[in-house]
């Protein structure tokens, strides 16, 4: 069996994940951590009739949806942040796209730098892409 470095895996046999190398450091952890805390101490804070998972209040919707958009947000903070590099680049021209990911590799903080070129090689960054260049058209 051969493996990409980098890759991941999922295992339907034993239902997890197998990742042969560490995952990298988020950009921006802390401040996404303190964004998240606050909306997870209050959804998932112990207390008489909260304990049961199927007692939902509209508080408790409002707490989940406010701390799933945290997420949301940082995703789209994240993708907008790096894709900002690849406006001028037609979406045809692969040899420019892959010009502009080792630019954007190389401009971004060291730290950064391992999750930002793994975050390029997605497919989910090549489709937010090709729709941001599909909706400036």
């Amino acid at each position: 069996e051969v493996l990409r470095a980098g890759a991941v895996i999922y295992d339907i046999d034993k239902d997890e994940l197998e990742i042969n190398e560490a995952l990298p450091r988020l950009p921006e952890s802390t401040k996404l951590r303190s964004n998240a805390i606050k909306w997870h101490s209050k959804l998932f804070q112990r207390s008489r009739g909260r304990d049961n998972p199927f007692h939902c209040t509209s508080e408790r919707r409002g707490l989940g949806r406010n701390f799933c958009n945290t997420f949301k947000h940082y995703t789209k903070w994240l993708l907008v942040s790096v894709a900002k590099h690849f406006k001028d680049i037609p979406r045809s021209s692969y040899e420019a796209r892959d010009s502009a990911k080792r630019k954007v590799i190389l401009s971004v903080e060291e730290r950064n730098r391992h999750f930002v070129s793994q975050l390029v090689e997605t497919q989910h960054f090549a489709f937010h892409l090709d729709v941001t260049a599909a909706m400036s058209l």
